[in-house]
């Protein structure tokens, strides 16, 4: 299922954003049709047991609020493939990756041969930096630049040699940044090696502080700045440095009722860009919906431990990409391997602290058993 999902998702996201196609919502529908059968399928199997998992409420609850607000839609996809997760068994990531680049290959043949048929496909995006920014059939520099980023995290995922990997992977930040000046890509894909080297046990529990504190303080700074640019028109310097993301965060702040509050804007993402996922989450969901993401996200993550974070660096630069673009706010490619990267991480250290606790337990009896026979003679 999980590649039968994120084939559905590539669909997607070459038919929203890649060639000028008109969006087709139907592949987001099929997708939660499909994940709704399975979170039944589970539903069922845990009323036998007696035990419902704390997603599937949430997952029940948001359904009825689609028809209030169909952002609300993300989010029941999200929670559902989490809970596809938990009852499956251990993640092959290695498996994960070879698809996304199998998938990114097929997806740059047939973008090569759509361009050399069609040269309007190759196209001047505007003045940036003091240069003109090339697009190659996508709809804006940033989705190509996530393109290249999904080539960047597939590679490093498929191969097991840590400088091979690093190797292509820095090459690729660097051809992408080169094409696209994709600044917050080449952040995430740039940590994705730094991290891959330094990262060990005694280090961990620092990159597992930034993980948990820099979403919510970077999620606190989008507040204080919205609330006070709110009905402002915040120009100059600042606000071109941000792409104008300031003045959308205060356009939120300024509109902002009871209601709003609680349950978010209703399409606003039609003619309003929010970039920081923490943010666009409270904008098209509301409060409710971003506290309790935000108290999964961290309880997955305070659940990995020092002894398996094989994986980790790419949930940081998971994290820091969708620090400052919408990445982690939808039902994306993203969200599926940073799920399935979380749930690996988890399941692997659930399963490595079964076997300590059994090892102790045998050690007991095992002298408990020495000391009785001991006695005996």
């Amino acid at each position: 299922m999980t590649i039968i999902l994120l084939l559905f998702l590539y669909m997607q996201f070459v038919n929203e954003y890649i060639f000028q196609l008109p969006r087709n919502p139907y592949f987001t529908y099929i997708i939660t049709v499909i994940i709704f059968g399975f979170v039944l399928m589970f539903f069922f199997q845990k009323l036998t047991s007696g035990k419902i998992d704390k997603l599937m409420i949430a997952y029940f609850i948001c359904l009825p609020l689609v028809l209030i607000n169909e952002s609300f839609i993300a989010s029941i996809n999200i929670f559902g493939f989490a809970l596809y997760l938990r009852n499956k068994e251990v993640i092959s990531i290695e498996k994960l990756g070879k698809t996304i680049f199998i998938i990114n290959l097929i997806v740059i043949i047939i973008l090569a041969v759509r361009i050399y048929e069609n040269n309007e496909l190759v196209r001047v995006w505007g003045q940036k930096l003091g240069r003109d920014i090339i697009v190659y059939g996508f709809n804006n520099p940033n989705t190509q630049a996530e393109f290249f980023y999904f080539c960047a995290l597939g590679v490093w995922l498929a191969i097991k040699n840590k400088y091979l990997r690093n190797i292509l992977v820095v090459i690729i930040a660097l051809v992408a940044y080169h094409i696209s000046l994709g600044r917050t890509y080449l952040l995430a894909t740039i940590s994705l090696s730094i991290v891959d080297f330094v990262i060990n046990a005694k280090l961990f529990r620092y990159y597992k502080f930034f993980l948990v504190v820099t979403p919510i303080m970077v999620t606190i700074m989008m507040f204080v700045f919205g609330y006070l640019t709110r009905g402002l028109y915040v120009g100059g310097i600042i606000d071109s440095g941000v792409a104008g993301r300031l003045f959308f965060s205060g356009y939120i702040m300024g509109n902002l009722d009871l209601f709003r509050f609680f349950l978010g804007f209703s399409n606003i993402m039609t003619y309003i860009i929010l970039d920081v996922s923490t943010f666009a989450i409270f904008a098209t969901r509301g409060m409710i919906m971003l506290i309790f993401m935000l108290y999964c996200y961290i309880k997955y993550v305070r659940a990995i431990s020092s002894h398996h974070y094989r994986y980790f660096p790419a949930i940081v630069s998971s994290v820091m990409a969708g620090i400052t673009l919408p990445m982690l706010a939808w039902f994306s490619i993203n969200m599926i391997i940073f799920l399935c990267l979380l749930e690996h991480a988890r399941k692997i250290n659930h399963s490595y602290q079964i076997d300590i606790t059994e090892r102790v337990t045998s050690e007991k009896k095992s002298r408990a058993l020495f000391l009785i026979f001991h006695n005996k003679l």
